[in-house]
């Protein structure tokens, strides 16, 4: 590569002439795309000009509409990274700016797909992270699936699996940096609404363990900071009550994804990861973001069985309303208040000879230490 070519200036220029060839057909379009991406990838990486500047964030937007239009996540992944590391430092507020334009343009991408679709159930069993063989794409042209199903395997599934990439990718640039937890929060909440939209139970359950990877990340160096965390760890400066309001608020919001796709278990796990987040919290959460978080937790007492617990639940959800001042209709609050004293009067009531039963069939009083460490977490 021309080192003409390492100045951004000249880099950007060269590709927007590409980009703009005349009368070319879909071939020569798409291979002028991978060229110009080749030459913005080395002015990212180039040794000189490490200094930002202005036309950085228009060749990195440049940069990543080349590669989602031809869905190249990893590419765009590695273009991030070399952004991040230049930009951080200098201009933090270009980097926000730039991861931004990538998920909302990603999302539109995705929602214009989906205009294709005519079942998007058919597709969510399948794994984003897997790819398809050749074997399966031949199986796909002989097997009873309608022209409909072909289609949404064809154009609908390359764009969640790259909008999937999306997310991943933009979470692991933003994680365990104070300066980008709004941006890193507002994220996460748009995967989740991916996940509830599009039904990615398996996308999901992953997406809890990306973040509950970062949070034991933060709270490891918060124990007992390394060398290696401190280096690691040094955008983040620790747990403010900002920090600890917003972190609350993705868990609050990943209890309700888990609640909505019925993935009760990992419910379960983020009333965990909330337990955890609140020891670094002096005072409590405001009383709108509880009452939701009591709302899906009764839900998912109800559903696991947990009669006792679903009643306490459900009368933390009506008090804090109540607290609140919040205003039902009176039929909503009457039907509320009955839910609250029929789910009480609905706790069984166990008897010595109830508890050894459950005992000797939950492998010696499993049962009642998840029970008893539940009720520790409420």
């Amino acid at each position: 590569m021309s080192h003409f070519f390492q100045k951004p200036e000249n880099a950007l220029k060269r590709a927007n002439e590409l980009l703009n060839t005349p009368n070319a057909d879909a071939g020569v379009v798409k291979r002028q795309k991978r060229n110009a991406l080749e030459i913005l990838h080395e002015a990212l990486i180039a040794k000189k000009n490490r200094t930002w500047q202005p036309t950085h964030e228009v060749l990195m937007v440049t940069y990543l509409n080349i590669t989602i239009d031809l869905q190249l996540g990893r590419i765009a992944k590695d273009g991030l990274h070399q952004y991040r590391n230049l930009v951080l430092a200098q201009n933090p507020a270009s980097l926000e700016k730039v991861l931004l334009f990538f998920v909302s343009e990603s999302e539109k991408r995705v929602a214009e797909a989906r205009k294709h679709s005519t079942e998007l159930s058919i597709l969510a069993s399948v794994d984003l992270e897997s790819s398809q063989s050749p074997e399966a794409v031949m199986m796909s042209t002989t097997t009873a699936e309608d022209s409909a199903d072909r289609t949404d395997r064809a154009l609908v599934l390359p764009w969640l699996r790259f909008m999937w990439e999306t997310y991943r990718t933009v979470l692991d640039i933003l994680r365990c940096n104070t300066k980008l937890e709004g941006l890193y929060k507002q994220v996460a909440l748009s995967a989740f609404a991916f996940c509830r939209t599009y039904v990615r139970k398996i996308e999901f359950r992953r997406l809890c363990e990306i973040l509950r990877t970062h949070l034991y990340t933060m709270q490891r160096h918060e124990a007992t900071p390394t060398t290696q965390s401190i280096r690691q760890m040094r955008g983040w400066e620790g747990w403010s009550a900002e920090s600890v309001e917003l972190h609350l608020t993705i868990r609050f919001d990943q209890l309700d994804a888990a609640t909505h796709l019925e993935l009760f278990t990992e419910g379960f796990r983020t009333v965990d990861d909330i337990h955890a987040i609140m020891q670094f919290w002096a005072t409590p959460p405001k009383a709108a973001i509880m009452a939701t978080f009591y709302k899906n937790l009764a839900h998912i007492f109800y559903v696991s069985k947990n009669h006792l617990l679903h009643a306490f639940a459900l009368f933390k959800y009506y008090t804090l309303l109540q607290r609140e001042g919040t205003v039902l209709p009176d039929p909503e609050q009457r039907q509320l208040a009955s839910a609250v004293v029929l789910a009480s009067l609905s706790i069984p009531i166990r008897n010595h000879h109830s508890i050894l039963l459950e005992n000797a069939e939950t492998a010696a009083g499993l049962l009642e230490e998840k029970d008893e460490h539940m009720a520790a977490l409420l």
